[in-house]
């Protein structure tokens, strides 16, 4: 059983893993993966260093339960939209559900990104896979909500496009909020036109191809 699903113990030791993981989050999302340092970690989380290897075992186990604890903050960050809305209301309301997750667990966000930067040099660690398998799952609820924005199947090529649109259009928002203090709202903001644009080339084109010659 891995240390992250330990059966919860007092109330003390949930608040310590809390403590750790929200450490955790912060300096990696400053730092990246390399520059966090357990030191860095145990003085942001103001709690002993054994607690580290007590609940994780390693930073590497520690940076596993970030990464899982993150999933499931993922899985909520991307609404669905509530029935009756038009395309570009519906598509309004899910960058805005984002924005809105994004606010409330910043650090996470911004670690989903950084953590990248050494994938390829700590290929071996179960966090840096689990951030992988992360931003696959992003991608997937991205094209499952925005087949439900359009009116798609989740697995046509056009459900697939708009989703690697949107999935880019959130990464570079969030490089240009990390590096440049933009505001995401305003950087996300022309993304519903973009994709109702996109749907609507998409379907004419579709629409073309059909006509007789």
């Amino acid at each position: 059983m891995h240390n992250a699903d330990r059966p919860r113990g007092n109330s003390r030791g949930e608040r310590s893993r809390n403590r750790l993981l929200d450490a955790a989050e912060m300096v990696m999302s400053r730092h990246g993966y390399l520059g966090a340092t357990i030191p860095r970690i145990v003085a942001a989380a103001g709690i002993p260093l054994s607690s580290i290897y007590h609940f994780y075992g390693s930073k590497d186990g520690l940076l596993e339960a970030v990464m899982e604890r993150g999933g499931r903050r993922l899985s909520d960050a991307i609404p669905g939209p509530p029935p009756g809305l038009g395309p570009l209301a519906a598509a309004t309301y899910m960058v805005d559900g984002l924005c809105v997750a994004v606010a409330e667990h910043p650090h996470f966000f911004q670690l989903m990104m950084s953590i990248l930067d050494v994938a390829e040099a700590t290929s071996g660690d179960k966090g840096i896979a689990r951030a992988r398998q992360l931003r696959e799952l992003g991608l997937t609820l991205l094209r499952g909500r925005v087949a439900e924005v359009f009116a798609l199947d989740a697995e046509t090529e056009l459900a697939t496009t708009l989703a690697q649109f949107s999935r880019a259009a959130i990464d570079g928002a969030l490089l240009a909020v990390k590096v440049d203090g933009a505001s995401l709202d305003a950087m996300l903001a022309p993304l519903p036109t973009a994709l109702v644009a996109i749907h609507a080339a998409s379907s004419e084109r579709t629409g073309l191809r059909g006509q007789p010659d």
